[in-house]
């Protein structure tokens, strides 16, 4: 399925753990950035950052197909984070 924000969204919202936890990691991962660093990031749940869109979307399309479990997909969004952020997860 090719991404589009509708199909994005209808899936995030059937699986909340799972963006909560992500929500909270995204925290986590900005909260050593100084105030420019931020502004020039944009946080990973806002929906209009384009890197690393397709494969986000694919791995929510594999959570909702049972491929793996919610703290496996909680897992693999953290790797696409530290390619997003390009710093590793400080809490694993």
């Amino acid at each position: 399925m090719e991404y589009s924000k509708e199909s994005l969204i209808t899936i995030v919202k059937q699986h909340p753990a799972v963006l909560n936890e992500i929500e909270a990691r995204d925290v986590v991962f900005r909260q050593k950035f100084d105030a420019e660093k931020r502004r020039q990031i944009s946080p990973w749940i806002m929906l209009g950052r384009k890197h690393l869109q397709q494969e986000e979307f694919e791995l929510w399309l594999s959570l909702q197909a049972k491929e793996f479990s919610e703290h496996a997909a909680i897992e693999k969004m953290t790797a696409l984070m530290e390619k997003y952020y390009g710093q590793l997860y400080p809490l694993r």
